[in-house]
């Protein structure tokens, strides 16, 4: 009994922080995906575990676009219906998920084109470099937390730490002419985070 409790637990936890992982910034969307492009939705076929999209690149901020499939395999369903539209364009963040018979393109991220902002693409283009590694203390913020079975972490030269407000949107870390991984904002702060929650303003 008591095994099938924590087996249950553990399941439970898995599929919230798979779906709602803690701090981040869209930078690491960015620097963990292969590609990075505007395309606009073709068709849409729905899965027993994913949406799968039909999609016509239309610019190409990174990777090669002879190697962006056609098609995309959306966030799992366990995560909720992401709400891609037809017809509509997105920036889109994906990544080539091995498969034993061919390659899946698979979603990280997305913003519908009509929201994105000149700021946004030059933050994506000029800003995000993803040589800085970026560093959360967010068991520093809760209260009674000790610091002495985790110690906080220290900022370095090839490393941002995050600081107790940041915006995932418009947040960045990028060395500067020093070579110096600094951490900066430009752009919209449309969800400010709090380490110990977050604040949507």
């Amino acid at each position: 009994m008591a095994f099938v409790k924590h087996t249950a637990l553990f399941l439970f936890f898995s599929v919230c922080l798979g779906c709602f992982p803690g701090p981040y910034i869209e930078q690491q969307d960015y620097c963990r995906s292969e590609f990075a492009f505007e395309a606009n939705i073709t068709s849409i076929v729905a899965g027993d575990h994913e949406d799968k999209y039909g999609i016509e690149v239309e610019i190409v901020y990174k990777g090669v676009l002879e190697n962006i499939s056609s098609t995309l395999d959306g966030f799992s369903r366990t995560c909720g219906k992401e709400g891609m539209e037809l017809y509509t364009s997105y920036l889109i963040y994906a990544m080539t998920v091995p498969h034993p018979d061919y390659p899946n393109l698979s979603l990280v991220f997305f913003r519908k084109v009509s929201d994105i902002t000149t700021e946004d693409i030059k933050r994506m283009t000029e800003k995000y470099d993803c040589g800085c590694k970026i560093n959360f203390n967010e068991w520093s913020y809760f209260p009674q937390q000790d610091t002495t079975s985790r110690p906080l972490l220290e900022p370095t030269a090839d490393a941002c730490i995050a600081p107790r407000f940041y915006c995932r949107r418009s947040a960045f870390c990028q060395k500067n002419s020093e070579g110096i991984c600094t951490w900066g904002d430009l752009g919209v702060c449309d969800y400010l985070t709090q380490m110990d929650g977050p604040i949507t303003i």
